[in-house]
């Protein structure tokens, strides 16, 4: 136990020890697949702007995970009771800079996902929904920033309450509501909009629904968020904060990690293997390319508008020219399938050789 002159680390146990397992392991789970996504994008000329948005949300977000883990180490999750004045003192401090650096990895994450689901927008609904919540995402990781630094006159008197004074604990409190429904709202819409559109495309069922699933996989981190909804009230527990914030630290390492992971597992060429299966010839009895992929096809008369859509399916029996575009995300995945063509105009079809226009959507 630490002397009241100082303060010693603490050994993390129970809630601290969950919370610092989580972040280890979230650490090195992003660290790697975002890794191998900027790898795959830079090898095909592909990186776009949602690419350099996710790295610098994985790079805020690790020094994030440093933070909680260092947190954890000292005092972040232990009882009050089992603590000493200066170790409390010591964890709030971590704390602190924890509530900085989750601003900063939630609206780099968000954009990121929002700019990924930009591409295959159709419609001006959509897309004015989707550039609302980036602008959302912008304004509550600014607001939240300020609150943060404002909050107390010195900043050290947040963790040391003897070198100032604090704001009333209602206003961190209601923002951390307030981000946790805006959060919820930027989770679903973007992972219900691609659902909706794939929905309505004559594909493969097999290939729809792989399609939905990994567009889909934002949901998750929503239910991070509607989880920490109910520990948002530790704010107003000053007793043993240190603990009780926890809660809160715990599932927003889980939300950002979730996010980064959804938003970045699609690119993998892993992750779609399963899905070039079927066997079969082209009319021409050549070997054609099963592109299964997050990428980018053309889209629109005579080929002017880009449509980027989750899934890229098949080329025919034609080699199907391409414009290089740097924000876009095609042509990661290529496996060599022997396949027919069994209904001739189809979504999936149209797809795969760009005939797939910005009106026949409408029309759908």
């Amino acid at each position: 136990m630490a002397q009241e002159t100082g303060w010693q680390p603490v050994k993390p146990e129970g809630l601290a020890l969950g919370t610092f397992i989580t972040t280890v392991v979230l650490s090195v789970l992003c660290t790697i697949i975002v890794s191998m996504r900027m790898y795959i994008r830079a090898k095909h000329q592909s990186l776009g702007t949602d690419d350099y948005l996710m790295c610098a949300g994985w790079a805020a977000y690790i020094v994030h995970n440093v933070i909680v883990s260092i947190g954890c180490h000292r005092g972040i999750g232990i009882p009050r009771i089992k603590l000493e004045t200066a170790q409390v003192i010591e964890g709030m401090k971590y704390v602190f800079f924890w509530q900085i650096f989750y601003a900063a990895t939630l609206v780099f994450v968000k954009s990121s996902i929002c700019v990924t689901v930009l591409r295959i927008a159709a419609g001006r609904v959509y897309i004015w929904t989707l550039r609302g919540l980036i602008i959302l995402a912008v304004l509550m990781s600014s607001v939240g920033l300020i609150v943060i630094l404002v909050q107390c006159r010195p900043v050290e008197a947040f963790w040391d309450s003897s070198k100032g004074t604090c704001m009333d604990k209602i206003l961190p409190t209601i923002l951390t509501y307030a981000a946790s429904v805006s959060n919820v709202i930027t989770d679903f819409v973007t992972a219900i909009i691609p659902i909706m559109l794939v929905r309505r495309l004559q594909m493969r069922a097999k290939l729809k629904l792989y399609a939905q699933l990994v567009m889909g996989l934002g949901i998750l981190a929503s239910i991070a968020s509607i989880v920490r909804v109910p520990y948002s009230s530790a704010y107003l527990k000053p007793d043993d904060f240190i603990y009780q914030v926890s809660n809160i630290i715990l599932w927003t390492v889980v939300e950002c990690g979730v996010g980064i992971l959804a938003g970045s597992l699609p690119s993998l060429r892993a992750f779609f293997k399963s899905l070039a299966k079927d066997k079969s010839t082209n009319p021409s009895g050549s070997y054609a390319t099963d592109l299964v992929t997050i990428g980018q096809i053309r889209a629109g008369q005579d080929h002017s508008q880009a449509m980027e859509l989750g899934f890229t399916t098949v080329n025919h029996d034609a080699d199907i020219p391409h414009e290089h575009d740097n924000d876009s995300t095609s042509h990661i995945i290529k496996g060599t399938r022997e396949f027919q063509t069994e209904r001739a105009g189809s979504d999936e079809e149209g797809l795969c050789d760009g005939r797939y226009s910005k009106d026949s959507r409408e029309r759908r």
